[in-house]
């Protein structure tokens, strides 16, 4: 395994999709990690090779991948440095370019929610740094055979949504924003909240009602993991209020809430970046 005597400038590296080449180096120094010291992703080659098309790297110009990041920042992505380069912050900015340049696997429906799972333990703190959240401890799994211990946090990022505002353009229309608020809460079967809402998600929106959608000034997600709801998100009780009134009410999976401009990402997390209003 090569080693570098300098540092790398960051904005020197180069992200892309991985070539056939950057495989083999990846396969390499994990087959060498190993063998030397009984860590690393080598026991998960077969699920790396198997979404090979989501397999991204930073690679220096001209020369090899020094980090790779497999999946889609989901529960079974996995991300590592390469062994001699660790420490420096190349796997944080990893996932800074994967957040900003990667497509989604289905564009027409982005990915509104960003769930990993944080195994071994240690990588918690990582991921925390790359802004996710912790919201479960899944706990400790035993085994024989076990290399290391895989007591795991679960973590979630939101991701913004593209048609967010800019600071020049909420300055623009602030005079005709319209104020916004969302209560989550459990599901009871009866069209109504089974508690007090557990989450209020308070934004503007830019538009007429009468007339189009209404444009929410940040995108709204049904995030149950934030609040401690104990239901899936698509279960989950909304209620959105508009200038101080309530407007629309129901399940968040129910046609109430999809006729209102709900969306669902590929992950099925439910999530809102304009209001639709019935004449």
């Amino acid at each position: 395994m090569a080693t570098h005597s300098m540092s790398i400038d960051k904005n020197d590296l180069i992200y892309r999709q991985a070539t056939d080449q950057d495989a083999r180096d990846i396969l390499d120094w994990l087959k060498t990690e190993d063998r030397e010291t009984r860590e690393g992703f080598y026991c998960n080659w077969p699920i790396i090779i198997r979404q090979r098309e989501y397999l991204y790297v930073l690679a220096e110009p001209n020369a090899g991948a020094i980090a790779f990041m497999s999946g889609q920042l989901d529960l079974d992505s996995i991300v590592e440095v390469r062994p001699d380069l660790r420490g420096n912050g190349f796997g944080k900015h990893l996932v800074r370019e994967y957040l900003r340049n990667s497509p989604p696997c289905n564009p027409c429906t982005p990915l509104a929610l960003a769930q990993i799972q944080c195994a071994p333990i240690t990588s918690a703190g990582f991921w925390y740094q790359c802004g996710f959240t912790p919201y479960s401890d899944l706990g400790t799994a035993s085994g024989s055979g076990k290399r290391h211990d895989v007591r795991a946090y679960r973590e979630f990022r939101q991701i913004p949504s593209e048609w967010a505002l800019s600071a020049g353009e909420l300055d623009a229309n602030k005079d005709t924003m319209i104020e916004v608020t969302f209560l989550f809460a459990d599901y009871c079967g009866r069209n109504s909240p089974e508690t007090a809402p557990k989450q209020r998600i308070n934004c503007f929106a830019v538009g007429c009602a009468s007339d189009g959608p209404l444009i929410l000034t940040e995108r709204v997600i049904a995030n149950p993991y934030s609040v401690g709801i104990s239901t899936l998100p698509g279960d989950m009780y909304c209620e959105i209020w508009l200038d101080g009134k309530k407007r629309v009410s129901g399940k968040v999976k129910y046609s109430e809430l999809e006729d209102a401009g709900i969306q669902v990402d590929y992950r099925g997390h439910y999530f809102f970046d304009e209001i639709i209003l019935s004449p």
